[in-house]
């Protein structure tokens, strides 16, 4: 999905993701042949495609809302891509975005902000024209 960032075309809507192992050091399927020596220790590499049946729903997800945007911009439809910014203004709190996995998630996630997806925020600002000078203090402050 990040590829929109770049300006490069994204299949919409987002299909739910599966995780497939693309290396693991311990089944001995290295990266590059990298051995967990000189890795510093066995790893793991998991690569998300997003593939699925079932597609996110609206609105649940700060960096799913941001890829939308910015490739609803890139098709020129500017209704659509307003009411992903708007979803997203209403997630912000001030400190953060406040969305499904910050709300209900796991450990990792309940109750966290995580920086990426205020930077996304921000990206998506700038990139539709509706970026204020200052947001990006509360990113800096993180």
């Amino acid at each position: 999905m990040h590829e929109a960032l770049l300006g490069a075309r994204i299949h919409l809507p987002i299909n739910n993701s599966r995780a497939c192992t693309a290396a693991n050091s311990t089944a001995n399927k290295l990266f590059r042949n990298i051995t967990p020596a000189i890795a510093g220790g066995n790893y793991t590499i998991l690569w998300e495609i997003h593939n699925s049946t079932r597609i996110f729903p609206d609105c649940m997800y700060a960096d799913v809302i941001v890829y939308t945007a910015l490739e609803l911009k890139l098709e020129g439809n500017t209704t659509g891509m307003r009411h992903e910014i708007d979803c997203l203004t209403l997630m912000f709190d001030g400190r953060g975005l406040v969305d499904e996995p910050y709300k209900d998630g796991s450990g990792s996630e309940d109750g966290i902000y995580h920086t990426y997806k205020l930077a996304l925020y921000l990206c998506a600002l700038q990139a539709t024209g509706t970026y204020y000078y200052g947001e990006e203090d509360n990113l800096f402050r993180s």
